[in-house]
């Protein structure tokens, strides 16, 4: 069995040994196929792409010949053409300059003409202008030494009555400024007077009554006293207006509104009370800082000691009216 088995691993072996030699084989053979296929298309391909240059170069070969075969026939052409137009161009400017000198002398003949026609007008016109310019002037010194003349009668027949009617005028105005001046200075003079004598007039009443004053402040003895006696002098027409300024009251009109007071009192009676308390403080202030000081015919500050009040404040003294 061992035998056997040897053969048959030999028989394996030299069957796989016959594949791959014929796998090699076949591979060799394919490579070398596809070398020859290789090869084969390189060369068709560098032959079509040789040919295909060659036959381009032909081409444009010969399309430039025949582009520069036309260019130069074009160019000719075109040179042949330029020089024809300027042989016409020149022949034109020649014909035009030869009628442009033949308009310019016609222009000067008729310049010349027109110049010597002008200057022969100018001088008839000028001729004509100077003798009716000598006419005119002659005519206008006539009709003025005849407006002279006019003018000279015409000026003396006016001024001798004008004159006579202004020194006429300045006569009568004169007078009649010296009339008027004259009466203004008298009625200047009566106003003065008329003032004069009454500004005198007044001057005399006033001190006259200015020494009636003085006598009865001498006789009185003083200022205060006679102030008093002039009050007793007009005391009944004080008493007079009071009356009629109290009749005159409605008290029928009169509406008081208000609650009882307190201690029994109204707040009228209060008011009135503590405007009594409030006068002898503010006449005191009036006559210590303002000077005024109220005449005792009015009133007068009662002498006494002052009574502390209930606060321990000063009360004020009553005031006698």
């Amino acid at each position: 069995q061992k035998a056997r088995g040897d053969v048959a691993d030999n028989e394996r072996m030299g069957e796989i040994r016959v594949a791959e030699a014929e796998r090699e084989k076949c591979v060799s053979v394919a490579n070398a196929h596809k070398v020859r296929e290789i090869g084969t298309r390189d060369a068709m391909r560098e032959q079509a792409v040789r040919v295909a240059e060659l036959d381009k170069a032909q081409k444009v070969g010969e399309q430039t010949a025949a582009f520069e075969r036309d260019a130069d026939v074009k160019a000719a052409e075109r040179d042949m053409r330029i020089r024809l137009a300027q042989a016409d161009a020149r022949a034109v400017e020649g014909e035009n300059l030869s009628r442009a000198d033949i308009a310019a002398s016609q222009a000067a003949l008729q310049v010349k003409k027109a110049e010597a026609y002008e200057l022969g007008e100018t001088r008839k016109v000028r001729a004509e202008g100077a003798v009716l310019e000598a006419e005119h002037i002659a005519r206008a010194k006539a009709a003025l030494a005849e407006a002279d003349r006019i003018e000279a009668e015409r000026r003396a027949e006016l001024e001798a009555p004008a004159k006579a009617e202004r020194a006429r005028v300045e006569v009568y105005a004169a007078a009649e400024a010296n009339k008027r001046r004259i009466e203004a200075e008298g009625e200047a003079a009566a106003i003065y007077a008329r003032l004069e004598a009454e500004a005198r007039g007044q001057y005399e009443i006033l001190a006259k009554k200015g020494d009636g004053l003085q006598r009865i402040i001498d006789a009185c003895g003083g200022s205060e006293q006679a102030f008093k006696l002039l009050m007793l002098e007009h005391f009944d027409n004080l008493v007079d207006a009071s009356a009629r300024a109290i009749s005159n009251i409605k008290f029928d009109k009169i509406v008081v509104w208000e609650g009882n007071g307190q201690n029994g009192t109204t707040q009228t009676a209060n008011w009135l009370h503590n405007m009594a308390r409030t006068l002898p403080p503010m006449m005191q202030v009036m006559k210590d800082i303002g000077g005024v000081e109220i005449p005792e015919t009015l009133a007068n500050f009662a002498v006494g000691e002052k009574k502390p009040s209930q606060d321990g404040r000063d009360a004020p003294q009553p005031v006698e009216a």
